[in-house]
């Protein structure tokens, strides 16, 4: 078991590598390393366990991505037609609310660029290519565009036990300005997340 938790561990370090947001990845990789760890088996034959845990893994993902379709449909609740609706950087839970939403609402959107990756600019693609309005504006321009939005909505990188979040350079001050002008700021997040 030793030695299927550390190959884990080096793929997980692996993965952080590579991601874009290897925050809440880490969280999800942690929550499955300490599911693998726990988990009861009573097999002695691995090609059993690596099935089950296969398996497991799999029902996990899909958790992930349902986790993510009943916070789209939660959305719906306040966002409404005609809404106007300031984002920030890329998250997949608020692309997955805005697309929703697109179905049986009319609604525009704001997205920072999200310097210095510039991701808010693959979250502009996403939406433009579903056919929502959006206008990309630089971080630096969020107290402009703030008096043009109805509320802010963000993801969020991680959520602390005080009900603080971790989310891209950017989001404090849009949260700032957003609270200055009265606008309501949403952060999304995925149960996984939660540190």
């Amino acid at each position: 078991m030793f030695e299927l938790v550390q190959a884990l561990n080096d793929g997980a370090e692996e993965l952080k590598r590579r991601s874009p947001n290897p925050i809440s990845l880490n969280a999800g990789c942690e929550l499955f390393i300490a599911f693998v760890t726990l988990f009861p088996h009573e097999s002695d034959n691995f090609a059993e366990l690596k099935k089950e845990l296969e398996q497991q893994g799999r029902k996990y993902a899909a958790e992930a991505i349902s986790f993510r379709d009943k916070i789209a449909e939660l959305t719906l609740g306040f966002i409404k037609d005609d809404s106007v609706i300031l984002t920030h950087s890329h998250s997949r839970v608020v692309l997955k609310a805005l697309l929703h939403a697109h179905k049986t609402k009319r609604i525009s959107v704001y997205v920072t660029e999200s310097r210095p990756r510039g991701l808010g600019l693959k979250t502009y693609e996403v939406l433009t290519a579903a056919g929502i309005p959006c206008t990309v504006v630089l971080d630096s321009a969020v107290a402009y565009v703030m008096d043009k939005v109805d509320f802010v909505l963000v993801g969020s990188e991680a959520v602390v036990e005080s009900g603080g979040l971790i989310n891209y350079v950017g989001s404090h001050q849009m949260a700032i300005i957003a609270k200055a002008a009265n606008k309501p700021f949403y952060a999304l997040a995925e149960r996984y997340i939660l540190e």
